[in-house]
């Protein structure tokens, strides 16, 4: 698969325990709906903020 902003090829990363497709040219990180949605939701739970994530 490749990076739908830069068309280079992605890599596959573990990030708070989802595996994601990230870009190592322009460091994009392409997530599922579900993979998001787990994500934001593990670190608000981490920091203990109630409001969206926004740290990726």
């Amino acid at each position: 698969m490749h990076c739908p902003q830069c068309d280079m090829p992605l890599a596959e990363e573990v990030f708070v325990g989802q595996t994601v497709d990230r870009c190592r040219s322009c460091q994009g990180a392409w997530f599922d709906q579900r993979e998001l949605g787990f994500v934001l939701s593990a670190d608000r739970l981490q920091d203990g903020d109630k409001r969206p994530g926004n740290r990726l």
